[in-house]
């Protein structure tokens, strides 16, 4: 070929290149893939969760990118290891629980916690006299596994010994309106209403009222999770905490209608009761809903350490990433 051949052979290639790249510019810019993220629930669907699924119903998620698939729980699954395994991305755990997964070995953290201040109660009738964690001695206490951490975490500051407690677990009320049981732990939105429907005067006690803080419906995530994907972990916490569970505070009504495009019909007025008693547990005044306190952290992990329920210590940099929360809500409104 001759050099004039090359020459005219080059520029029609650099014609040809140049008139491809203004063709690629012209061509309007793609929106990103949407990422799918499974979020693993503890229990069955409820006003528990309304936050979220007010977020997922206006499109709070879907605004950040995200499908969102939310993962029925029950007594027998297990959202760590569900999210450990991978079969979720993200999901729900007790901040107990993910300091016991973390100190066996498991590399789960939280990135948010919806309960600052526990949900569960202990409740007696006011005639019984029981109306203190210190009167706790001899009496026969209905409680979880769950349940009877705290309890033991309330009654370390007096003088009693848990083994004379009989502890039962039964859902069957009547035994506590018969006399058979003396105090009734359980989550207030479930527990409370059940016994004020029966017209009794109660004495309700709140662990934290007593020195027993815990964290209860944190989000969790992996740590190669939160490495990997942190815009994912930051549009949901963005969604679901600055939009999402505002909204549902601000319209419980309208948040309980929202269970039922989940699962089985609820009673939307009881949910709606369950979504008002919690909003003083979740948006307590301190920091931004979603926030936590190492300090707190640092207390659950001597807490379940003197019970012999730690393995190896955790620090609360280790089981609690707060980066996500300042990025949301701005470090001025994080700290107390």
């Amino acid at each position: 070929m001759t050099v004039s051949k090359i020459s005219i052979a080059a520029g029609a290639a650099a014609v040809l290149a140049a008139a491809a790249v203004a063709a690629w510019m012209l061509v309007p810019a793609s929106k990103p893939p949407v990422k799918d993220v499974k979020f693993q629930l503890p229990w069955t669907h409820s006003a528990s969760y309304a936050g979220f699924y007010s977020a997922d119903n206006n499109g709070d998620f879907a605004g950040e990118g995200l499908q969102v698939e939310f993962l029925i729980g029950g007594p027998h699954v297990d959202p760590i290891g569900l999210v450990v395994s991978g079969e979720a991305q993200m999901g729900l755990a007790n901040g107990a629980d993910l300091l016991r997964a973390r100190g066996s070995g498991q590399p789960v953290k939280a990135v948010a916690c919806i309960y600052r201040l526990s949900p569960l109660v202990y409740i007696t009738l006011k005639s019984s006299g029981i109306d203190h964690p210190g009167k706790f001695a001899g009496k026969t206490v209905r409680a979880s596994r769950q349940n009877t951490i705290v309890l033991k975490a309330m009654i370390s500051d007096y003088d009693i010994d848990f083994d004379s407690m009989t502890v039962v677990f039964t859902n069957d009320i009547d035994r506590m309106l018969n006399g058979e049981i003396d105090i009734w732990s359980g989550y207030s939105a479930v527990s409370l209403e059940r016994l004020v429907d029966h017209g009794l005067d109660l004495n309700i006690m709140h662990p934290d009222n007593f020195g027993a803080h815990f964290y209860y419906s944190c989000v969790f995530s992996t740590d190669q999770f939160i490495n990997d994907e942190p815009e994912v972990i930051l549009g949901f916490l963005r969604a679901s905490l600055q939009k999402g569970w505002p909204r549902a505070f601000r319209n419980p009504e309208a948040a309980a209608a929202l269970v039922n495009n989940y699962g089985p019909e609820v009673n939307i007025g009881d949910q709606a009761k369950a979504i008002s008693i919690m909003l003083p547990l979740v948006d307590t005044g301190t920091g931004d809903i979603g926030w936590t306190d190492a300090d707190v952290w640092g207390a659950m992990a001597s807490e379940l350490k003197r019970q012999g329920l730690l393995e190896t210590p955790v620090t609360g940099r280790e089981i609690y990433d707060g980066q996500f929360i300042e990025a949301v809500f701005g470090a001025e409104g994080v700290a107390p």
